[in-house]
């Protein structure tokens, strides 16, 4: 049988041969066993060619549909379970690494319906996909997009690409499998009317975040971490909601409740007891500043003329506090002035200034107190957590790790003046002077922050763990901090040892710390 087509410019002419079961191009006899037979010694058969995202738009692909990839360069198929896989690609080399798998990355446990993919590697036949423990591939294996239906276990979604001629690198992609928590906490977390308040939840990287606020400006919000008002004094309900996806989402509802706070202060001046403050709703967020006392003076009429104390320190920082929490304050005294006459002594170290938790050993700031003047003036109380050196003819150990700082050995032949006490630090008591007419050391703050006592004639150290002076025209004593300073030398045949600085401690952000600033009494303010 022959059959005509005529087109636009040619007639094409073949033969059909027709059998029961079997058609034939070019044949007459076609084979029983094919559908099909077509015949040629001048031509191939050519199957349909399409870029991979045309063979994506193709609707319903049918089991077996065969076509050429002009993307990747290979003859794929269709199949119904896996989706199209390459049968043979023209490559000369392994293919290049598949790009970033694109997908969601944090997903809940059971998830299904998650779709991973990576763009068409060049020369490409087939991609292999590995999934966390507990996760299956529901679909795809085989192709560039895989469908997951997510296990309970976080991990690594990896794929490399291959060919005829090798395999590629690895790509990898990591995987969050957790349970969405849609709880929240606002800062200040004690929030004031017409001031910003910050909502932060508790689930980063979600797909979606949906807030609503109760009479707040915004109403409503999809960002992760929104900032609201409220102009009104109240209690409001605020709900939000965090999703990774379809059927994987959390809802927490909760009542905040609006104060009319205003921005204040609150100072603390020396009393010789230690004070405490509970922290008010409008405080949640404050600044505290510390200032140590300044170290007694040595005597102005006293053999050798006037020698000044070492000034304190000034330590600044920010805090979140907690309203209701009780602060514990001690405002270190300046240390007393050196005894004039012929058996007068020299100045004793100042007092630090510390603001801890009540009841805890949970130091924020000590501001270091000055040191008492001997011959040469007193240290000022540091900045640091070091303590300064004394100014005269030596000093005692400083204090070391919150301890307190020794008094200085006396030179000379037994019986010469004595030497100043150190200044006590945050955990430990200072250490006595030595031998005679001694100094005490002062005493800790949690132990009630007494200043050291005055050896015989002796000159008594501030309130908060000055050092004490020695008695006879002994040394200078040592000023009071996080570690205390040490106490100065005896006589050593040419001058009196002056009492050292102490150290700070500063806890708080946004620091600002100054060393022998404070000229008298310390101080403490907390503001907000």
């Amino acid at each position: 049988m022959r059959f005509l087509f005529p087109t636009l410019t040619a007639f094409f002419i073949f033969s059909v041969g027709l059998s029961a079961q079997s058609v034939g191009i070019n044949t007459q006899t076609p084979d029983p066993s094919a559908a099909l037979d077509v015949h040629s010694t001048q031509g191939g058969l050519l199957v349909p060619r399409m870029t991979a995202a045309q063979r994506n738009s193709i609707n319903q692909s049918a089991d077996g549909l065969l076509i050429f990839n002009t993307t990747s360069g290979c003859l794929e198929i269709f199949f119904q379970t896996i989706g199209w896989r390459s049968i043979e690609c023209n490559c000369q080399q392994a293919p290049a690494m598949p790009s970033a798998i694109q997908g969601p990355n944090l997903v809940c446990p059971g998830q299904q319906g998650l779709v991973y993919s990576v763009p068409a590697v060049p020369g490409a036949s087939q991609y292999q996909w590995t999934v966390p423990q507990g996760s299956q591939i529901v679909a795809g294996q085989g192709t560039d997009t895989i469908t997951v239906l997510s296990g309970n276990n976080s991990g690594s979604i990896s794929v490399f690409a291959s060919n005829s001629c090798g395999q590629s690198a690895t790509q990898n992609f990591n995987l969050t499998v957790q349970v969405p928590d849609a709880s929240f906490f606002t800062t200040p977390s004690s929030p004031a009317i017409n001031s910003n308040v910050q909502f932060t939840s508790a689930t980063s990287g979600a797909n979606s975040y949906s807030w609503t606020f109760q009479n707040g400006t915004p109403a409503s919000s999809i960002q992760a971490n929104p900032t609201v008002q409220w102009s009104q004094t109240g209690t409001y309900t605020v709900t939000h909601i965090v999703s990774f996806g379809t059927g994987c989402a959390d809802t927490t509802t909760q009542q905040i409740t609006l104060t009319n706070c205003q921005p204040g202060s609150q100072t603390f001046n020396y009393t010789g007891q230690i004070a405490t403050w509970t922290v008010p709703p409008c405080a949640a967020n404050a600044t505290i500043t510390a200032y140590g006392a300044s170290g007694g003076d040595r005597a102005q009429n006293y053999s050798g003329g006037f020698q000044a104390g070492g000034n304190g320190a000034r330590i600044t920082g920010d805090f979140v506090l907690t309203p209701g929490q009780t602060l514990s304050i001690l405002v270190g005294g300046e240390g007393s002035t050196g005894f004039s006459g012929s058996n007068g002594s020299n100045g004793s170290g100042g007092g630090g200034s510390f603001v801890w938790v009540n009841g805890s050993n949970n130091l924020l700031v000590a501001a270091a107190g000055g040191g008492g003047a001997a011959d040469t003036p007193g240290g000022n109380g540091s900045a640091s957590s070091s303590p300064s050196s004394g100014g005269g003819s030596g000093s005692g150990a400083p204090g070391v790790n919150g301890n307190g700082g020794g008094g200085g050995s006396q030179s000379g032949s037994p019986g010469n003046p004595g030497t100043g006490g150190g200044g006590c630090g945050w955990l430990s008591n200072g250490s006595n002077g030595q031998v005679f007419s001694q100094g005490g050391g002062g005493q800790r703050p949690l132990a009630g922050g007494a200043g050291g006592q005055a050896g015989n004639d002796g000159a008594a150290g501030g309130f908060g763990g000055g050092g004490g002076s020695a008695g006879h025209r002994g040394a200078g004593g040592g000023g009071g901090g996080y570690n205390g300073g040490p106490g100065g030398n005896g006589w050593s045949g040419s001058s009196w040892g002056s009492g050292g600085g102490g150290g700070s401690f500063n806890g708080g952000a946004n620091q600002i710390n100054q060393s022998g600033v404070q000229n008298g009494h310390g101080q403490v303010v907390i503001t907000w």
